[in-house]
């Protein structure tokens, strides 16, 4: 055994193997330093394929579901109307009759690759549901298409249901993931107790006239649920509580005249400071300011929300580099 310019040599006759050479990472950290690097570079591909972090039946499983009958159904509508069931549940036994082992068989349909797992468990769920339709979660477009821009196919009411719902099922998503996926570190996530935490938001439905500028958009902020709660009681019935009443949603106009921006700003700086407890990550620090129509568009709005929180987790403790995955 050798040294040469402060690297260890090992000797290849057969009793030891070469893993790797290099000078030893100094510090008492260095084993777990490079597993985090390790798993952080991976991280990205992970969640990619990996796009159900929850328990079977939950939101990650069912919107995934939804999602995946709607490229059977080859429906790539911005007005999300219901699919129909046996319609797509036949599709689907067409595709696995078709093979041996349909299990373990990768299916190319309208220019995507669907596993056989997939569709199995697809064509299960169908034949279970009672309703003849299939719905995306959260609130549909309620009007037909006032310009050629997304948004328009949703009046403002319906508008302010829809992030109240996407945002409720978001926080629920996150806490499946955490304690599906990431149960042994948990405690370093978000508030670190399941449930605890909500939405609240104020959305400006914008101008449909004024084209891409003219977009709604949202200011949320992620709080303790004793303040989503709290706030309810301020803006009364012009806000709009998601079904599980984890997030809180009122109209950008609940805070005065329109031309007045430091109105609102001056709320969310508040809500943050008021909402501010021990171990948030990223939870409430700041406002984050979003588009809606990334939300309105995707046919799994609640997974993406959370998605992006957990990915700001994951950043946070190094087990994560770079661009936010996308989810298939």
């Amino acid at each position: 055994m050798t040294y040469l310019d402060g690297n260890l040599k090992v000797p290849h006759d057969g009793t030891w193997t070469v893993y790797e050479e290099g000078g030893a990472i100094q510090g008492h950290e260095w084993p777990w330093a490079r597993q985090q690097d390790r798993v952080a570079k991976g991280m990205a591909k992970a969640l990619e394929s990996t796009y159900r972090l929850g328990p079977v039946g939950g939101i990650w499983h069912n919107e995934s579901r939804y999602r995946l009958a709607r490229v059977i159904a080859n429906d790539q509508s911005f007005m999300f109307k219901p699919l129909d069931r046996l319609t797509i549940a036949t599709a689907v036994d067409a595709l696995l009759a078709g093979v041996d082992d349909p299990r373990d068989t990768q299916f190319s349909l309208n220019r995507e690759l669907l596993d056989g797992a997939d569709l199995v468990d697809l064509a299960s769920w169908l034949r279970s549901l009672p309703d003849p339709f299939l719905f995306r979660s959260v609130p549909a477009p309620d009007q037909d298409p006032q310009t050629g821009w997304v948004w328009s196919v949703y009046s403002d009411a319906q508008l302010l249901r829809f992030v109240a719902e996407a945002y409720g099922q978001a926080c629920t998503a996150y806490d499946e993931a955490r304690s599906a996926a990431f149960l042994d570190f948990d405690w370093s996530m978000g508030t670190a107790t399941p449930g605890q935490f909500g939405v609240v938001a104020a959305v400006d439905p914008g101008d449909h006239t004024d084209g891409l500028s003219g977009s709604p958009s949202l200011t949320m902020s992620v709080v303790p649920l004793s303040v989503v709660e709290a706030e309810s009681t301020r803006f009364g019935d012009s806000a709009r509580f998601s079904s599980n009443r984890r997030s809180l949603v009122v109209a950008r106009s609940s805070f005065g005249p329109l031309d007045d921006p430091d109105a609102e700003h001056d709320y969310f700086m508040s809500l943050a400071e008021r909402g501010s407890i021990s171990n948030l990550a990223p939870f409430g620090h700041r406002s984050v300011v979003h588009r809606v129509l990334d939300l309105t568009s995707h046919p799994r709005p609640a997974t993406e929300i959370a998605l992006e929180w957990i990915w700001d987790d994951l950043q946070r403790v190094k087990l994560a580099h770079g661009a936010r995955p996308m989810l298939r």
